[in-house]
């Protein structure tokens, strides 16, 4: 029995994103990439008689660099495209990522409040929720109102981490961002002012921790008014040339400023000196957050991405699962997305005496004008007994074509695994020619969008 479908990193809103319309605006205010998906994927649901939950697994809306009324109208038409068939379960599950990292404090400020003014006020701050309790589920409006225009009756919102099963079998989901460094920023800062580093933290520790930066941050520029030059600058460091050129320009202001802010404001030394300080930096700053894992071009991860995979299992997601199923587990499927590079493997971990299944969901943008061979989207599926596949819908166009959607997974050792591989194989095979649609409507729309970075990035060079 098909039980959950897991998507993430939809990126709404975005124009790098295939699922926001451009140019090529369609009915319903879909892009082509959004109508053949949904076409696609209402041809495989109809292969079997289930009607799945839907996780959303972060991302789902781009409120960071983008204008949130686009995000939220490429939101809509996404899912409405998704549910048009009838064929999914009335609640979706869903969690925050990075760059809708608001819908989450919305949720968190709203049982604060309740909270505040309860006759006796118990927890203020909310941290997190209950990964493998759905009764701890919490409600962001925005969410709750888009889930609701395209039919979803609830909502089941859970931060930062979804969890089913127990002791002996469970899938751990997390969007992904608290396995790179630069999102966790402020506990490491918190590290060094005290002078104690932490070797694993808690989900509340990390959670509370660095709210506040993702916000400030991450989560909202798009809503700040200045979405269409926030989008600038983020597109503009998306390759060397790019980065070069805005931190030259940058350099040139701030030492500016700061050498007429400054006694001896003629002295050409003291100017120059400002400005290889400035420089510095920059490349140590904005630089750093360049070196991340999207910038990986070939392998899904780098080496440090590799090992914050390792640590995020083993300290924040072990110490959740034995808080709430009181103990490790025994086979444990761990699912995030955040990277845009979808793969499926494994690790050796604290967290389970077996090797921990890992699926990265891929996403649906497209991460610089480079057509990195390890982009792309997935959609991860999970039974009622808890195993896991993987469905590679598409990646960036190799040699000029978008692969075909095929299914991966991990190679499956308990009872009933390879039998639901075999199974999503044979729905695949029957609503393959939707999904071969979806590949030509996506080799077009990752050309246009290769196009529209390349006049960003480097001007001068692109007709």
């Amino acid at each position: 029995m098909l039980r959950y479908i897991c998507l993430s990193d939809q990126h709404a809103g975005a124009l790098t994103s295939l699922l926001t319309p451009l140019t090529e605006i369609t009915l319903d205010g879909q892009s082509p990439v959004t109508r053949a998906l949904g076409e696609a994927f209402d041809a495989f649901l109809a292969q079997q008689q289930d009607q799945p939950q839907l996780i959303v697994l972060g991302d789902l809306l781009d409120l960071q660099f983008s204008d949130g009324a686009r995000a939220a109208q490429a939101g809509v038409a996404h899912l409405k495209a998704l549910t048009a068939g009838g064929r999914l379960d009335k609640t979706l599950i869903a969690t925050a990522g990075n760059h809708d990292h608001a819908l989450w404090t919305d949720a968190r400020l709203g049982l604060e409040v309740k909270d505040r003014l309860s006759p006796t006020p118990g927890l203020i701050h909310r941290k997190a929720t209950r990964a493998f309790d759905s009764d701890d589920r919490v409600q962001s409006r925005m969410l709750t109102e888009i889930a609701h225009l395209v039919g979803f009756a609830d909502v089941d919102m859970r931060y930062p981490n979804i969890g089913f099963g127990d002791r002996k079998k469970a899938v751990f989901l997390h969007h992904g961002h608290f396995v790179e460094r630069p999102y966790r920023l402020m506990s490491d800062l918190k590290d060094f002012l005290d002078g104690a580093p932490r070797r694993w933290l808690t989900v509340e520790e990390i959670a509370a921790e660095n709210a506040g930066w993702l916000d400030f941050f991450w989560a909202s520029l798009g809503e700040t008014g200045i979405a269409d030059e926030a989008y600038d600058l983020y597109q503009s460091l998306l390759t060397a040339a790019g980065f070069r050129a805005k931190s030259a320009d940058w350099t040139e202001v701030v030492a500016d400023k700061l050498s007429e802010a400054l006694p001896f404001s003629g002295n050409l030394a003291l100017r120059e000196a400002l400005k290889r300080a400035t420089r510095v930096g920059f490349d140590a700053s904005l630089g750093a957050m360049l070196d991340t894992e999207r910038r990986a071009v070939i392998d899904p991860l780098t080496t440090e991405g590799w090992d914050g995979l390792r640590w995020y299992i083993d300290g924040v997601a072990r110490s959740q699962i034995a808080a709430e199923l009181d103990g490790d587990v025994e086979d444990l499927t761990f699912v995030f997305g955040h990277t845009h590079k979808p793969f499926a493997d494994r690790v050796i971990s604290r967290a389970s005496p077996n090797p921990v299944r890992v699926f990265n969901t891929g996403g649906w943008t497209l991460n610089g004008p480079r057509h990195d061979t390890a982009v792309g989207a997935s959609m991860v599926l999970i039974d009622d007994a808890l195993n896991v596949v993987a469905v590679r819908l598409m990646g960036t166009p190799q040699q000029g074509k978008v692969p075909r959607a095929y299914v991966e997974q991990v190679g499956e050792v308990r009872p009933g695994g390879n039998q639901f591989a075999i199974e999503v194989a044979r729905w695949l095979e029957g609503s393959q020619a939707a999904w071969e649609n979806l590949a030509l409507v996506a080799e077009e729309a990752y050309r246009v969008r290769q196009k529209m970075l390349l006049r960003m990035t480097n001007p001068d060079e692109v007709a």
